[in-house]
């Protein structure tokens, strides 16, 4: 039994390390993200406490704990939670995000192209007069 709840909490402190590290850069990788609209301090408070919380779980998972059965659990459903998240925030945020950007980037192209199209005229000198 002891050896089920060990690898237990060895694989949701894996899960969770991988979902919150996940999070951390969907949150904080772009610099359009909406997360510094808000005002520094909550920025750097939420940072710190995610940095923490993956710190801790990578921690657990390298030095084997072997908590009680209620921590084992708390942290199972936290695994759970937070992979949720990390693919609610990938899909709904990430996704949508980068789509918009090849969209912006198509319209540029195309815009460039057509400018690029009507600055190629033939410029009148004396070699080329009829």
């Amino acid at each position: 039994m002891e050896t089920a709840k060990l690898v237990t909490n060895f694989s949701s402190n894996i899960v969770l390390f991988i979902a919150f590290t996940a999070f951390i850069i969907f949150v904080f990788g772009r610099t359009d993200s909406k997360i510094y609209r808000l005002p520094w301090y909550k920025v750097i408070a939420l940072r710190i406490g995610l940095a923490f919380v993956t710190c801790a779980s990578l921690l657990n998972a390298l030095t084997l704990s072997n908590p009680e059965w209620t921590e084992v659990l708390l942290n199972l459903g936290l695994a759970i939670l937070m992979t949720w998240a990390a693919v609610f925030h990938y899909f709904e945020f990430v996704i949508p995000h980068r789509n918009q950007k090849t969209e912006q980037i198509t319209e540029l192209k195309i815009s460039h192209a057509v400018v690029k199209k009507a600055s190629r005229k033939p410029r009148k000198t004396a070699l080329n007069k009829k």
